[in-house]
């Protein structure tokens, strides 16, 4: 009988695994199956498997991930791995997984007699592997084993190999026996004399007593195996079972013989080790939830757990030998019987599904497993089994095909596009408005693909939103364009799916529709196209009115420096002539004039700044901070007290409208603190997501939150008890905006201000 071979099914999905099972069913063949990727894992540390057939799309750990795992495990880094997707074929997506440790790739849905003869050909070179592995770990136990004594003679039957088991055994050394002595000068001696005489009434023919005895069968090419008592060098006896071989050259002559032989005390050992494994069975099956049973080695099952006699309130006299028949339901009896008696034949795991009545005369579908136990010969001495309650499951199932059917019937009389898909986003159905829009034909459009009509613009974006709701579980939305083969045209959609789970909160389905809105997207386009124009004479006006107020600002600047001149000459000239009321009135008017001319001289900058072509460049933020600090008096201890918090990172600005921002901010907080209070300032920056927040905060007076949003307005002042033109704000904002960034405050009144001044992060050159 072939020895069974492991193959892997990894999918989240009972229904996919199940499936796949079916289809890979046969002789030799075990298959192992798990829901996730830890619990492949699992299965992976206990059993060797000759090929893992897993699905890419899994929540938590994917099936890139799990392959990545394998490879990185000495233990399973040497399996076969056959990705099996929904996906189309994607090059991108196959790259990964080649580089993942995938061998080749299977696509749903799958074709049964490609998968079967992909999986034959690695459960081919498994076998061949597994045959070498044979063959060589015989050789080492022949001549290494402590349990089996190996002895090699020449053809006259003088021993020339001695292994450790031998050695072990009988308490001779190598040296002791080697090229002295024959096998049966160490067996019991009236063994072999009766030996001899009950060969040579079975072959008709005289055998000498002695080494002859017990060669004889092997010599002339009949499989041999006999028990006898070999007697150890200290003159003690113990039983052997040996297996005879002849040795012979390329033309067949006899050059030697083998002799194998096992105590029994390991048979011994084995038996009593399955006694202490059904015992351990025994406990754990009266403490389990599934129906546990046991059988022997022909299917005769006479033992069953606790849970068994309560669900099914049968005995054990009513239950041993094949007295499933008394509890399965009537048809499915004749199927039953026939597939574990098969298993029995072929020494492989059963599994089967059927309907078994309880004490209370219902019946409940149940999934029943049994696993051979073998013993150390590989010879199968038991079959374990368990018989796990699955109503429920199946409840749930037609339950989601009830449900489908009532979906179905519904969406071929609707509008939209209607369509339903796997858990792992393959589509498997599409209602009569698809093939009706498209002009497919249900055998012409059946791959999980909408590329062939999708504007190629939207087929990355949507294979993208799709695949990662998928993943994650999350209701899906997008809007993208469909061709109509009708018109060759391309019409809007927007696309909605969600998931319906079971009640574990797993998906089982996805229901999804697309509705029309192409008149919906061409009125907005349209409106859009009409709000840009309007912007744009907009924006055109703004730049006229700012170019009026530069030109105006500019030529009011020389009147008033002829008014500040003249006053100046009168207090010069005639000082003594007007008096000191004169005087006073003069001092009004130069301090008027001078404030006039820093107001002009503010909307000026401002309008430059709103003006000017702002050129941006990397800007060394720390330099350009240091450079302001010690160009103005006003900034230096004992003045002000400024702190800086290094580093400051580089930022994409420009350094002319930089320079504006943090004169103004910093100048500001400097100014517009209580009487007699020594201004503090903390400057720091932090960066997150490529953006740079340069933060100034001070001791001062503070802004009411009802004027955080007035006082970036131009001629809005922060007071009137201090000096200024109340155009500083509103420069540092338009140069902030212009250079992409941004101003925020932070304040209360008598509490001090945090202006956060928002630029993007400098880049790579």
């Amino acid at each position: 009988m072939t020895d069974n071979v492991t193959l892997l099914l990894v999918d989240d999905l009972e229904a996919n695994l199940v499936a796949m099972a079916a289809l890979l069913r046969g002789p030799g063949l075990r298959v192992l199956k798990a829901r996730s990727g830890s619990a492949a894992l699992e299965l992976l540390l206990v059993n060797e498997v000759a090929l893992a057939l897993v699905d890419v799309q899994m929540p938590g750990m994917d099936g890139f991930e799990l392959a990545e795992l394998m490879r990185g495990s000495q233990r399973t880094k040497h399996v076969p791995i056959v990705f099996v997707t929904a996906g189309a074929h994607d090059r991108k997506r196959m790259f990964q997984g080649y580089d993942s440790g995938a061998v080749d790739f299977l696509y749903k849905p799958i074709e049964p007699h490609i998968l079967t003869n992909k999986v034959n050909v690695f459960v081919e070179l498994f076998r061949q592997k597994q045959a070498l592995a044979r063959v060589s770990t015989l050789q080492r136990a022949i001549f290494n084993s402590a349990n089996f004594s190996s002895i090699a003679t020449d053809a006259k039957g003088v021993i020339q190999i001695f292994n450790v088991g031998a050695g072990r055994m009988l308490g001779y050394t190598a040296a002791e026996v080697i090229n002295k002595i024959t096998p049966a000068d160490i067996s019991d001696p009236q063994e072999v004399i009766a030996r001899a005489k009950a060969l040579s009434v079975e072959l008709g023919t005289p055998i000498a007593p002695g080494f002859e005895a017990l060669v004889f069968k092997a010599s002339r090419g009949i499989e041999d195996i006999y028990e006898l008592n070999y007697i150890r060098k200290d003159g003690s006896r113990f039983p052997a079972v040996v297996s005879v071989t002849a040795l012979r050259d390329a033309h067949e002559a006899i050059i030697g013989y083998l002799l194998i032989g096992t105590d029994n005390t390991a048979r011994k050992q084995s038996e009593e080790a399955l006694r202490e494994s059904e015992t351990r069975f025994r406990v754990m099956a009266d403490n389990i939830a599934p129906l546990a049973w046991m059988a022997n080695v022909d299917g005769w099952i006479f033992f069953y757990n606790r849970r068994w006699f309560d669900y099914t309130g049968t005995t054990l006299e009513e239950m041993q030998g094949w007295g499933w028949e008394k509890v399965l339901h009537p048809d499915h009896l004749p199927r039953m019987l026939p597939t574990w008696k098969a298993a029995l034949e072929r020494g492989q795991p059963w599994e089967d599904t059927f309907p078994l009545r309880g004490h209370d005369g219902e019946y409940r579908w149940f999934l029943s497993r049994a696993l051979p136990v073998r013993d150390a010969s590989g010879k199968i001495v038991r079959w374990f089994g368990t018989n796990t309650d699955i109503s429920e499951a199946r409840a749930a199932q037609e339950a989601l095909r009830e449900s489908e059917a009532r979906f179905r019937q519904i969406a071929d009389t609707m509008p939209q596009i209607a369509w339903a898909a796997h858990p792992d986003g393959y589509i498997d159905y599409y209602n009569e408005r698809w093939y009706e829009f498209t002009g497919f034909s249900r055998h012409e459009f059946g791959q999980p693909s909408w590329e062939p009509v999708l504007h190629p613009d939207d087929v990355q974006r949507c294979v993208d939103t799709y695949f990662a709701c998928i993943r994650s579980g999350t209701p899906y939305r997008i809007e993208h364009r469909f061709k109509d083969r009708s018109s060759g045209g391309y019409r809007w959609f927007m696309g909605q799916a969600l998931p319906v789970r079971d009640g574990r909160g797993e998906i089982t389905r996805w229901f999804g529709t697309y509705t029309d809105i192409d008149a919906q997207k061409r009125a907005e386009e349209k409106l859009e196209a009409t709000v840009t124009e309007r912007t744009a004479k907009l924006q055109e006006t703004v730049y006229e009115l700012e170019s009026y107020s530069y030109s105006i600002s500019h030529d009011l600047r020389a009147p008033l420096r002829g008014i500040q001149s003249f006053a100046q000459i009168l207090e010069e000239e005639c000082r003594d002539e007007i008096g000191a009321q004169g005087r006073e009135y003069i001092r009004r008017i130069v301090t008027a004039a001078d404030r006039m001319d820093r107001l002009i001289q503010d909307v000026l900058v401002y309008s430059r700044v709103a003006r000017t072509d702002i050129a941006l460049e990397n800007v060394d933020l720390m330099a350009l901070l240091n450079g302001i600090l010690e160009g103005y008096p006003q900034f230096q201890s004992p003045k002000a007290e400024i702190t800086v918090a290094f580093p400051l990172p580089p930022v994409r600005g420009n350094v002319a409208a930089l320079t504006q921002c943090l004169s103004n901010l910093v100048g500001n907080a400097v100014k517009f603190v209580s009487p007699g209070v020594v201004p503090h300032v903390k400057i720091s920056a932090v960066t997150r997501d490529k953006r740079v927040r340069l933060s100034i905060q001070d001791n001062g007076i503070g802004i009411d939150p009802k004027m955080h949003g007035k006082i970036f307005g131009i001629f809005d002042r922060l007071s009137r008890d201090y000096e200024g033109t109340g155009i500083g704000l509103a420069v540092v904002r338009r140069a902030a905006e212009r250079m992409g960034g941004a101003i925020l405050v932070e304040s209360e009144l008598g509490k001090g201000s945090t202006f956060h001044l928002e630029l993007n992060g400098a880049s790579r050159e």
